[in-house]
């Protein structure tokens, strides 16, 4: 300011024309005293736009760090989105809260990103895109996918997608107008906390009974408890055939008492 300086900022070198490009390289060496450039690794970029105490900000991080995201833009974008939603969302298990980390770096990135295009799935890919279907459509369909398809078919099972739900739909759809009204995201993540809950529910109703069905050690009673407990705990979950076959195993074991108890 004092020697009456001018500053020139480019921000993305990639964007320049060719023109623009021989032009600069022509009047570098005469006009430019001092050149600075500004190029964080994902590392840094993440210090920088990811507050410490930003909600899942670990999970955030390694899912940049997959697709070595270095725009601080699309940074302070991701952390502002994640300040939106979590409060809503902040009661729902771990498995919805690392989806929503994951599902929100992938389509900000998708949404807002600068790489080539053909380097990364398009929306269109992603919001078709079934883990299942594309498995049986590149192993037995004639045709099969494209070079392009296989590709991103690759990238997104590597990314740990599966398929395009009702809550990653809802997290998009905050993305896009900004606010969390009308996205239903809500109500979306709470069916599939609830989906997810009685899925780890009904693990741990088959482990128990795995003391019984996989196990050569000799503790006969601690797995006789364990079903017991397990069967106790999650009666509302176990069909009747199961309910039937849980019985029939009490009454093997002399244990009537406990079986009309349940």
């Amino acid at each position: 300011e004092q020697n009456n300086c001018q500053v020139i900022l480019i921000f993305n070198d990639e964007k320049l024309s060719d023109d623009q490009k021989m032009i600069y390289q022509n009047y570098r060496e005469k006009v430019i005293d001092i050149e600075l450039i500004y190029a964080p690794n994902v590392n840094e970029a993440i210090q920088i736009a990811l507050p410490e105490a930003l909600p899942c900000r670990a999970q955030l991080a390694v899912n940049i760090t997959k697709l070595k995201i270095r725009n601080i833009r699309i940074l302070f974008k991701i952390a502002d989105l994640m300040k939106l939603i979590h409060p809503v969302i902040a009661h729902s298990c771990h498995e919805v809260l690392d989806q929503l980390a994951r599902t929100l770096v992938l389509l900000v990135w998708l949404e807002y990103g600068d790489t080539d295009m053909n380097e990364r799935p398009n929306l269109a890919f992603y919001q078709s895109w079934s883990r299942t279907l594309y498995s049986l459509r590149k192993n037995h369909l004639p045709d099969g996918l494209s070079a392009q398809e296989l590709e991103w078919d690759e990238f997104m099972s590597n990314f740990g997608i599966s398929h395009l739900d009702d809550f990653d739909r809802a997290i998009y759809k905050v993305i896009c107008q900004g606010y969390i009204e009308d996205s239903r995201i809500e109500q979306c993540a709470q069916q599939l906390n609830h989906s997810l809950t009685q899925s780890g529910e009904r693990r741990a109703y088959t482990q128990a009974w795995s003391m019984i069905h996989e196990s050569f050690a000799d503790n006969e009673q601690e797995a006789i408890q364990s079903v017991v407990k397990a069967t106790r705990e999650r009666i509302h979950l176990i069909s009747t055939n199961e309910l039937d076959g849980t019985m029939e195993f009490l009454h093997r074991f002399d244990m009537d008492v406990v079986a009309k108890d349940l």
